[in-house]
Order: structure tokens, then C-alpha cells, then sequence
């Protein structure tokens, strides 16, 4: 495969129309001779210039993507996200109460933190814990002592 028929086949293309049948008609599978070393360093630098396009995003924030939520009563679900999305978790707050009680926040069905509300203030459950990432298979939920407990979510989904 000579290098000029990989880049004629791609010309006015992009990748979600071009056909990777079309590659095998060209230059047949490539193998790791003399001969297809062209062929090579030409997929190479597509495969380059697409990392360079798309990697720099993999993790990081997608802009106007966060969102606040707020239940109320004894337990619930916080966050549940569909399909392939994940998100990051910034804060899980615990509105002020009469009396301090115990809140669990709950990761897939288990327990991640345990935290004490406050009578004078609003308490953030996640203080002093690892980044918490969700996805579709692990719903954020919680479970608290009073009807009355006021929860909310803060998060930002994130590019994969």
C-alpha cells in the first residue's frame, strides 16, 4: 500500500463515513515488512491525529453539563445517570436539621460515607473523601433517620 492511495482514499472524508472495507481493498491487511512501512507510518498518523483531537478531553469537565438536585425525606435516589454517561460529584450537602441524626450515602447500593447532620448549618457529606465518580450501573441514593431531611447533589458529567 503506497502512501498516496491510503491519503487519496481518505481525501474529503471522515471517519464515521468511511468504510474500513475500503481499507482492505486498497492495500489488502497490512503486515510488518519492508513493503507496508508506508502503509504503516500513513495509519499511524491518522490514528495520531485523532488521539490529538479527542484525548485531550477524556476526563475533563463537559461545559454547561453540571446541574444541582434536591430531595427531601428518609431516603431517595440523588443521582441516577443513563446510557454511557458519568459524572463527577462535587458536593452531596445535608440541609440543617433540629437535631444532628446519621445520613448514609449510598454508591451502587453500598454505603460510601456516613455523616452527622448540623442544627446551625448545612453539612457537605463528601468532605474529606476520594473524588466520587458515577455511571449508569452506580445510582447515588441515600438513607437518613428524619422524613424531613433535605439532600442535595452538586455534579458535572464528564467527558469519556
Amino acid at each position: 500500500m503506497r502512501r498516496d492511495e491510503i491519503q487519496n482514499l481518505l481525501k474529503s472524508q471522515n471517519l464515521e463515513t468511511v468504510a474500513p472495507s475500503a481499507f482492505k481493498q486498497v492495500g489488502n491487511p497490512i503486515f510488518p515488512d519492508q513493503s507496508a512501512t508506508d502503509g504503516m507510518a500513513t495509519v499511524r498518523e491518522i490514528v495520531d491525529t485523532f488521539r490529538s483531537v479527542h484525548l485531550p478531553a477524556y476526563g475533563g469537565i463537559i461545559p454547561s453539563s453540571g446541574a444541582t438536585l434536591t430531595t427531601t425525606g428518609d431516603s431517595g435516589t440523588l443521582l441516577s445517570l443513563s446510557g454511557n454517561e458519568v459524572a463527577r460529584v462535587f458536593i452531596v450537602e445535608l440541609g440543617s436539621t433540629i437535631l444532628p441524626e446519621s445520613v448514609d450515602i449510598l454508591v451502587g447500593g453500598r454505603v460510601y460515607v456516613n455523616a452527622e447532620t448540623n442544627p446551625t448549618k448545612s453539612v457537605n457529606a463528601l468532605q474529606n473523601t476520594q473524588t466520587l465518580y458515577i455511571d449508569s450501573k452506580t445510582p447515588l441514593t441515600y438513607t437518613a433517620v428524619s422524613a424531613s431531611q433535605i439532600v442535595s447533589v452538586v455534579y458535572q458529567l464528564i467527558s469519556q
